[in-house]
Parts: structure tokens; C-alpha cells; sequence
């Protein structure tokens, strides 16, 4: 206890003390605390060590070190800069500036250079407005302002699709003039046209092609048909798989005696992406059992009411408009199945065609008729049209896949079409070239007004006749594509009586009947009345006045060799154990006949001067017996 009031009572006096005097005498009591500062010897002065306390005023120096004079060294003239000075040539002292010997040039400062606005375009980006400077690297950066988008204006009709070309609309950007162009073509609609809308080759790479279609497709006339084909051709261009389902003969008409193709179902067309029909060439030309429908004699009289054109609109499947409505519902029943709405379908027209066996298989006049009176060219526009109807896009081959006749001397339908009909492979290639083309424009439908230039069509008056109604038919002269105007009605017949001929014991009878007297046909046919009997009394007919001898023929088979007789001499014939007597007119010079046997039975014939007179047997086998 002690000892802490003894370390209290020493605090309050230390206390007291330093209140009473300052920090040097507490310095001279408590000891100095020094902080060592170098100072390093300069050219001009010495250098030493300083030692301050760090609580009162006092130091003091030791270690000094004597001044280290001046070091002069070359100085290089530098030309300044945009940032940094610059100086002449001289001298100065490597380590103070007390001795320099040359001038300071100050800093240039920039020269700065306007980089105008780049204003953007359409297709390419602009710039904001910078600066940069004409001596060194620095610069004010210019900032990317984006690609304006194009604003175009309406398509413009350049040219208008024709029957035998192709169209061409373009439309320009407002702000940069920019023209872009796109193909069209005729549809067989009026004022509705196929635009192209272009796709990338790429699109088609690993799908699937199924073509559908007749004997062309099916390769007839080529050396390989799997891979000379046009849709090999086609899929091989655009990095595709092939699937073939062509029926050779086959044809678009239901209920003739040619094959309608039955291959457009779900199943088949399944794993298909591009699915190609390429049909109508058989309606047109193969419309018998055994051969062409021109003038053919094999043509059969059931085929008669097949494979015409029909009209727009009629369900009549005999007809090609008929049957193409159901298969184009039959496409829009199939894209509406789940899986399948993206299936892509292209129609191709018949190509133009040589054969018709009424004038001769080569005739490549494409004006020609079928027995139905109706060109290829209609059945073509038929096709075109419906499909049309349904959005079903339509390359119309028969005038733009290359393939043309215009003359002997211009075509090149004769070196690459075959028979006239199939193609050969060169054919082939032209065709696969033109559907390539097609697939990647990518066509769809548009409506169009006044599309005017399709068709170059010539007038010509056909009359009525007492059956057929008249009208004046418009043909193209460039495709043949044939519609009819102002009818009138037909004129009917102008009957004339054809009167009854009674018969006679020579001659034959007729009933009445009746035929046109403009056209000649008959209306009511006349029917044969057949002979009446003679009837002899006393061996002359009462109805003729015709007289009459009696020959008898006996065992006719010894007589072979030519009987010379008289007349009235009497032959008796056994025929079976019976007796047969025949009578023949007075004054017969010749009698011919035939051994023939029927069940046993042997017959003879009559003639007069080599005109048959009665009997059963044939002129040319018999032998002769003169009387």
C-alpha cells in the first residue's frame, strides 16, 4: 500500500515539472530522438548526413561530402512533337540543369483534321463526324451509324409473261435507287400470274424428290433409265434423294382403257419433301388400248367418250378438267394430314410432242388435233388452270423447258425427242435443267390486272351445222392454246322422206325412212325387206312372169370333173337317203358348184353369167357345170 501512494506521489510531480518547463529542456532531461536525412552532393554543392530531432529543433551535420562539379555532355537537336518539346543542338550538364547550352522548342499541340459524316445507305454503314490529327495517331474516333433497311416501291410490270416466255417485274428502293427483278409466268387464269421467289440451293440438300408420272418418267428410250433420267438429274444437282413412280401409259382420266396413275397417296409420298407430276401427254395421244387415239383403227369405240378437255369446272372425271380437280383435292387432302402440310408439289405440262399416226408419226406441227378435235396446247392450259385454281404451282414444259420446234430449220426437237414422244437423254438434261431452275425460284401465285400479252390469238368462224353449235375459236399462233366465243345455236335437220320400196321376187324391198338434206345423215335408216316367193303356175310366176326349168342333180360327188348336159336333163342327189329337187330360172347358162359337207350334208350353188343366183356355197371355191 505503501509503495502505490509512493508511485501516485512521483506521477504528480513529473507532472507538475513538465507543466513548468518546454520540450528542449525536456529534451535536455529525457534525451534526443534523431531522424537521419541524407542529402546526396549536387554538382555545385557538397553533400552530408542531417540529424533532427524528431521532438525539438535540434540537429546537426556529419559525413559531408564535397560538391560533385558539372558533368557537360552533347546535347542532339530533337524536333518537338505533337505532346513533347523539343530542343536545338548543344551541350548540358548530364546530372543539373544550371549548364544547359540550348533552346526548348515548346510542343507543336494537334493539328486537327475533320473526318466528315458518312451518311449510311441501305446496303452500307455510315459514320458519325470525327477528327484526327494530321501528325500523329491521334483522333476523335467516328462511330458506325447501322445499314439502313431498303424501302421499295410497288412491283412494276416490265414485261408481261407470254405463253411461250417468261415475264419480268421490278421494283426500286426509294431511298437508294436500288432495282431488284423477279420472274413471272403465265397460269392459264386471267389476271392471276406465278411470281418467283428465289431459294437457296441449300434448302433442297437431303430432302427427298418423288416424281410421279408416265413412260418419260419411267426412262423409256434411254440406255440407263435410273440414272438418265431427269429426276436423277434434278436430285443429283441439288444434293437430293430420288424416288421414281412412273407407270408407263398412264394418264390423268379416269374410266378409258389407258392406266390412270394411282400413285398419289399418303403411303408413297410418306418421306417424300419435292413431289413432281408430270402427266397429260397420254390424255391427249394415248387414248386406245393398242395405240394412239389418231385416227387409229385400233382406237375402240368405248374410248370414244374419254380423255376430251371437258369444261372449267365439271366433275366429269372422263374428261381431263374433271379428273384434274381430284387430284388437285386429292393434294390439299394430303397436305392437310399432320406431318405432311410442308410437302412441296410441282406440276409439269406435257413437252411437245411429233406423234400423230393419222398424218405420220413426225409431224411436229403443233396445231394438230387429236380425235377429239382438240391440240395439246389446250390440255396443257387445262392443267395449267386448275392447278392454278388449287395454288398448286405449274412448270410449263411443254413451252419453257428448252425443248422447242419452231421450224425445220429451228428446233431442237428433233435431235433430243426421241420417238417423238420419249425424250432421249439429251432431252432429258434440258428438261432436268429448266425443273432445276423452276424449283429454285421458288414460284407462287399473285393476282395480276390486265395481263394482256399471254397469248397471240387469231380468229376463226366456225358454223353451225345441224348438230354442232357455231362459234368463232381464238387459236394462239405461238402455242396453239385454243378458247371459243359466240356461239350459235346449232340448225338442226332438214328431214326428207325416204319412201318405202316394196319387194319383189328379184328385188329386194325397203322400209321407209329418212335422212338430212343438209348434212346427209341418215335419221331413220331404211330396212332390207327380203324377196317375196315365186309363185309358179305352170312353171311361170304369176308375180314375175318369171318361167322356170327343172334340174335334177344326181350323185353330185362322181360329177367333180365337169358335167355336160341339156337341158332339162334330170339329176337326182342323194343327201342323206333323201331326194333333193332344185329349181332354177329358164335360161341359167352356167351352174358352179362347191362340195361342202355339214353334218353329212352336201350342198351346190347356182350362178348366171358369174352372178351368184341361189344356193349356200362360195363363188370362189366352186367348180363349174354347164348346161
Amino acid at each position: 500500500m505503501k509503495k502505490l501512494v509512493l508511485i501516485i506521489f512521483i506521477n504528480v510531480v513529473l507532472f507538475s515539472l513538465t507543466a513548468c518547463y518546454n520540450i528542449e529542456n525536456m529534451c535536455d532531461i529525457l534525451g534526443h530522438y534523431y531522424k537521419d536525412i541524407v542529402i546526396s552532393p549536387t554538382c555545385e554543392k557538397g553533400g552530408y548526413t542531417l540529424h533532427q530531432c524528431e521532438d525539438c529543433s535540434y540537429s546537426y551535420i556529419d559525413a559531408e561530402k564535397t560538391a560533385l562539379g558539372h558533368n557537360i555532355i552533347e546535347v542532339e537537336e530533337v524536333f518537338p512533337t505533337c505532346n513533347n518539346e523539343g530542343n536545338s543542338s548543344g551541350t548540358k550538364c548530364s546530372r543539373c540543369n544550371d549548364k544547359n547550352d540550348y533552346t526548348i522548342y515548346p510542343a507543336l499541340g494537334h493539328d486537327m483534321i475533320i473526318d466528315k459524316k458518312v451518311e449510311p445507305t441501305c446496303t452500307t454503314t455510315g459514320l458519325t463526324e470525327g477528327s484526327h490529327c494530321s501528325r500523329c495517331n491521334y483522333e476523335i474516333a467516328q462511330e458506325v451509324i447501322p445499314a439502313l433497311e431498303h424501302e421499295y416501291s410497288d412491283w412494276v410490270i416490265v414485261i408481261n409473261p407470254s405463253c411461250n416466255s417468261e415475264g419480268k417485274d421490278e421494283k426500286t428502293c426509294i431511298k437508294c435507287g436500288n432495282i431488284i427483278e423477279r420472274d413471272t409466268r403465265i397460269t392459264g387464269i386471267e389476271n392471276k400470274v406465278l411470281v418467283s421467289n428465289p431459294v437457296d440451293q441449300e434448302y433442297f440438300v437431303g430432302k427427298t424428290l418423288l416424281t410421279i408420272g408416265d413412260s418419260i418418267t419411267c426412262g423409256v428410250g434411254l440406255n440407263d433409265k435410273t440414272n438418265e433420267y431427269y429426276g436423277k438429274l434434278v436430285a443429283d444437282a441439288l444434293g437430293m434423294n430420288v424416288v421414281n413412280k412412273g407407270i408407263s401409259g398412264s394418264v390423268y382420266c379416269y374410266g378409258g382403257s389407258a392406266t390412270t396413275n394411282n400413285t398419289l397417296n399418303a403411303s408413297n409420298i410418306k418421306n417424300a419433301d419435292v413431289i413432281t407430276i408430270f402427266l397429260g401427254i397420254n390424255d391427249f395421244n394415248h387414248a386406245c388400248k393398242n395405240g394412239h387415239a389418231y385416227g387409229n383403227p385400233n382406237y375402240t369405240s368405248s374410248d370414244r367418250t374419254y380423255y376430251q378437255v371437258g369444261e372449267y369446272g365439271t366433275t366429269d372425271t372422263s374428261t381431263l378438267y374433271g379428273a384434274l380437280k381430284v387430284w388437285s383435292e386429292n393434294i390439299e387432302q394430303l397436305k392437310s394430314i399432320e406431318g405432311y402440310e410442308d410437302k412441296q408439289f410441282v406440276i409439269i405440262t406435257p413437252l411437245i410432242s411429233s406423234w400423230n399416226a393419222s398424218i405420220g408419226p413426225r409431224s411436229w406441227d403443233q396445231g394438230k388435233t387429236n380425235i377429239h378435235g382438240h391440240t395439246l396446247r389446250e390440255y396443257c392450259t387445262a392443267i395449267m388452270r386448275v392447278y392454278a385454281e388449287y395454288g398448286i404451282p405449274v412448270f410449263d414444259a411443254n413451252m419453257l423447258s428448252g425443248i422447242y420446234y419452231n421450224s425445220s430449220s429451228d428446233n431442237n426437237a428433233v435431235a433430243t425427242g426421241g420417238d417423238g414422244v420419249h425424250i432421249n437423254a439429251e432431252g432429258h438434261k434440258i428438261l432436268a435443267n429448266s425443273l432445276i431452275e423452276f424449283l429454285l425460284e421458288g414460284y407462287s401465285y399473285e393476282y395480276r390486272e390486265n395481263n394482256s400479252n399471254a397469248h397471240q390469238y387469231n380468229k376463226t368462224i366456225v358454223d353451225p351445222t345441224c348438230t354442232l353449235d357455231g362459234y368463232t375459236k381464238h387459236i394462239c399462233s405461238i402455242c396453239y392454246d385454243v378458247y371459243n366465243t359466240d356461239f350459235v345455236n346449232a340448225l338442226g335437220h332438214e328431214i326428207i322422206i325416204d319412201e318405202k320400196v316394196e319387194p319383189t321376187c328379184t328385188e329386194t324391198g325397203l322400209t321407209e325412212g329418212s335422212h338430212c338434206a343438209i348434212c346427209n345423215k341418215v335419221l331413220v335408216e331404211q330396212v332390207l325387206i327380203p324377196l317375196i316367193e315365186h309363185n309358179f303356175i305352170d312353171d311361170k310366176c304369176v308375180n314375175c312372169e318369171i318361167e322356170r326349168y327343172r334340174l335334177y342333180l344326181d350323185d353330185l360327188i362322181k360329177y367333180q370333173g365337169g358335167i355336160n348336159s341339156t337341158d332339162g336333163e334330170i339329176f337326182n342327189t342323194f343327201t342323206n337317203n333323201w331326194y333333193s329337187i332344185i329349181e332354177i330360172p329358164k335360161g341359167t347358162k352356167q351352174v358352179k358348184y362347191q362340195e361342202y359337207k355339214t353334218n353329212g350334208t352336201y350342198g351346190i350353188a347356182f350362178y348366171e353369167d358369174d352372178k351368184y343366183i341361189s344356193g349356200s356355197c362360195n363363188k370362189e371355191k366352186g367348180g363349174c357345170i354347164s348346161i
